[in-house]
């Protein structure tokens, strides 16, 4: 028997990640709370969806009732960013670990009150920045480890989308806290025992922002405290034709 494991928001994300968990063999997948109700409008039997009896798994409306009637050893908490803080305040509190889709939270605020709470409760807290297990990323960042390829001077990141993917996020979340987040979380493990001492940031808005209300484009650079550069640029402005880069 795995350790008895609850996910918490069904949308895209929740249901890959229930569904990679279900066949973890030290997993033993056992809840799955859907308050925004995915399960009734996902087409049983796409590549993607598994409903929770094809898992395994008892459903539930809320996390609370969740939490009520299950014992569990850890949550993958998959909501929308506006929606992290009490879920995980709840899970460490009954004794959960919690695995945390990016980004941890809207703000700083949210981020540290997260954070301490998951330390005064002694659980584990792992946000899912999955470019960190990708191949091609470790082999760069072990390079970097080993200086076969010298002094870590400066990084750029570019990552553009179309239109198209910031309609099928209706808006709820920003082009930074979506994509730009896993760049820059890439940048700073290539640099780690250096803090940022400065940044700069700026947006542009366009027809993304008259849709849908977030911006087109963002750019950004930080500095090291040695001097060194990360420089991330995010997009998803481009034209439904386009291919995006």
């Amino acid at each position: 028997m795995g350790k008895k494991l609850g996910v918490i928001g069904y949308g895209w994300m929740g249901q890959l990640l229930g569904r990679v968990a279900a066949e973890h063999p030290g997993v033993d997948l056992v809840s799955i709370a859907d308050p925004a109700g995915y399960v009734e409008r996902s087409a049983i039997g796409t590549r993607l969806f598994r409903s929770p009896d094809e898992l395994g798994a008892r459903l539930y409306p809320d996390y609370n009732e969740m939490f009520s009637k299950e014992t569990l050893d850890a949550v993958i908490i998959a909501t929308p960013e506006p929606l992290h803080l009490n879920p995980v305040i709840k899970a460490v509190d009954v004794g959960c670990h919690v695995f945390l889709e990016k980004p941890i939270a809207r703000t700083l605020e949210e981020a540290d009150r997260i954070i301490s709470a998951c330390k005064q409760a002694k659980r584990k807290l792992m946000i899912g920045y999955l470019l960190r297990f990708e191949p091609a990323y470790i082999a760069i960042r072990r390079a970097i480890e080993a200086e076969q390829i010298g002094t870590f001077k400066v990084a750029y990141a570019r990552r553009n989308g179309t239109i198209d993917e910031a309609r099928r996020l209706g808006g709820r979340t920003s082009v930074t806290n979506y994509i730009a987040v896993h760049d820059i979380d890439q940048i700073l493990s290539y640099n780690p025992e250096v803090p940022v001492t400065s940044v700069y940031a700026r947006a542009v808005r366009g027809r993304v922002q008259e849709e849908l209300g977030t911006w087109d484009f963002s750019w950004m650079m930080f500095e090291f405290g040695d001097g060194s550069l990360g420089v991330v640029e995010t997009g998803w402005g481009l034209p439904e034709n386009a291919w995006g880069d």
